[in-house]
């Protein structure tokens, strides 16, 4: 039987939305199954203790003299001597610093002593803030909460690093201990 204009336009577009369909069946994602805590692997504990809370926007204390010393040679040293490393510089610096007067010391040090006054205001004035007050709440909170456990957490970490430190000077102590003859030695009859 001979197809007349519209069955074919009519056939041409059940097979387009039925593309469309297959289409749409493809994209279709399904959600994943979650693991269930419990299916016999192992997992570490991840708890952990949050932080110590820090005081916000609290007014960082002044430099010392003898830091404003070095903050003041330091760029002098690096561009006399460039391939000296940081610590060669601080030693430098620091052998300069006792070798100063104390008449010569008294420029930074009455300059350390401005600095602190200033801190110390600046201190006060924070301490009477509500961030300061908000701080300390936090703090006390956590302390009753998380602090002999963080103090427990410490303890270990030391007595684990002390432990590792120990293995490792044993190690160095047995294979340092003269050379060892291997295979067998012969006997020597005089």
């Amino acid at each position: 039987m001979p197809r007349s204009k519209n069955d074919s336009e009519s056939d041409h577009e059940e097979s387009e939305e039925s593309e469309e369909e297959e289409v749409v069946r493809k994209k279709r994602t399904y959600k994943k199954k979650k693991k269930n805590n419990d299916d016999g692997k192992y997992r570490p504990s991840t708890y952990r203790i949050p932080k110590k809370p820090k005081p916000v926007n609290a007014p960082k204390r002044p430099m010392t003299a003898y830091f404003l010393f070095a903050a003041s040679k330091r760029d002098g040293y690096k561009k006399e001597n460039p391939e000296m490393k940081l610590g060669e510089v601080s030693k430098a610096i620091g052998t300069e610093w006792k070798a100063l007067d104390d008449d010569d010391k008294e420029e930074f040090v009455s300059q350390a002593g401005k600095l602190m006054k200033k801190y110390k205001t600046e201190r006060k004035k924070y301490e009477q803030s509500s961030a300061y007050k908000r701080y300390k709440k936090k703090l006390k909170e956590w302390n009753e909460l998380y602090k002999e456990e963080w103090e427990e957490q410490q303890y270990e970490k030391e007595q684990k690093r002390l432990e590792a430190k120990k293995k490792k000077s044993k190690k160095t102590s047995s294979s340092s201990g003269g050379k060892r003859k291997r295979g067998r030695t012969k006997k020597r009859k005089d």
